[in-house]
């Protein structure tokens, strides 16, 4: 029997890690009415709307059965806003997003796409694992807090992975609001 997203006959999903807006950010009676859209479970201090999924295996682990169940996380994910995933196999990271597109036709079922962003090695030395351990909790924390898409922020950026994805947040935060004379 197959199973997918759009016909509602949907398997559980348990990311290992999983985050979004805190329940108190969205009033009681839209939670409510939203319920079986953006809950992803029963624990009401769980988060809402998640947008940012995490995969982790062990040595032992099987790099294909993380990607497709991060795959399956962020699908879900996406029914509700364009989510950020992240796979750690074997001393690599990598981060992906996924986006729903459009039916192409009556009775043609959208197809979700997940599209790798970035890699990393974190093993192989101290400060590539501090970059990028820092650039990740940032981004994830941004998605959490704030509730927005980051990923155009961070995709701009990307060929400058030098600076810290933090650095360029609080800079920016610096900026003076009126233009400089």
């Amino acid at each position: 029997m197959a199973f997918t997203l759009t016909d509602m006959n949907i398997l559980m999903t348990k990311p290992d890690h999983f985050y979004g807006a805190r329940p108190g950010q969205l009033e009681r009676q839209i939670r409510n009415e939203l319920s079986d859209h953006i809950i992803p479970s029963t624990q009401d201090d769980l988060p809402i709307a998640p947008n940012f999924f995490l995969e982790a295996k062990g040595p032992d682990g099987s790099l294909a059965v993380a990607t497709r169940q991060a795959c399956y996380d962020s699908e879900l994910g996406a029914r509700v806003r364009t989510p950020t995933g992240s796979i750690y196999h074997g001393g690599t990271l990598k981060l992906y997003t996924t986006h729903l597109t459009e039916s192409e036709g009556p009775g043609r079922r959208p197809e979700y796409i997940m599209t790798q962003l970035k890699g990393w090695s974190m093993t192989s030395d101290l400060e590539t694992f501090g970059r990028e351990h820092l650039h990740t909790k940032t981004l994830r924390t941004g998605q959490r807090e704030k509730g927005t898409n980051l990923l155009g922020l961070q995709m701009k950026h990307t060929q400058r992975l030098n600076l810290s994805f933090s650095m360029l947040h609080l800079s920016a935060r610096w900026l003076p609001k009126q233009p400089l004379p």
